[in-house]
């Protein structure tokens, strides 16, 4: 009985711990690589918050689409080998999958920065006149004390 099971069912088919498996390791990817992103891109609290919250939608959006997928390929599972073969994606098609998923945290990363910048270069000029202001200031105040 065994066997049959085995040879029934084609070597490529998406079983549920392999669904679950690859949804693990894609959320983990996910989660890691763009929370490290963002703690790069600012410190602000506020702002963080902010793009934690754009990650998690975003996070929702993939992962709801990855499960509409999963579960179309699993309702209308394959009656032949032959018929799997076809329904799986090629290994270019299926690499350009995971290339783009792979990027997708590093260019959302990457446009946080890119609109953070700004932002961040403003302070830091402030912040800069501030301290050199205080320093004429000192150098004032030495100069007309000696």
């Amino acid at each position: 009985m065994h066997e049959s099971f085995s040879a029934s069912r084609p070597a490529g088919r998406l079983t549920p711990v392999r669904a679950t498996l690859f949804y693990a390791v894609f959320s983990a990817l996910w989660i890691v690589a763009s929370g490290y992103l963002l703690n790069l891109a600012t410190e602000d609290p506020a702002l963080l918050a902010r793009f934690e919250l754009a990650k998690g939608l975003a996070f929702v959006a993939f992962t709801s689409i990855l499960l509409y997928l999963l579960l179309r390929f699993h309702a209308s599972p394959p009656d032949s080998v032959e018929e799997a073969a076809a329904l799986l994606p090629g290994k270019r098609r299926l690499a350009a999958i995971f290339v783009a998923l792979a990027l997708v945290a590093p260019l959302i990363g990457f446009g946080i920065v890119r609109l953070h910048v700004p932002q961040m270069e403003r302070e830091t000029f402030d912040n800069l006149g501030i301290i050199a202001d205080l320093k004429a200031r000192q150098i004032e105040n030495w100069v007309t004390n000696a």
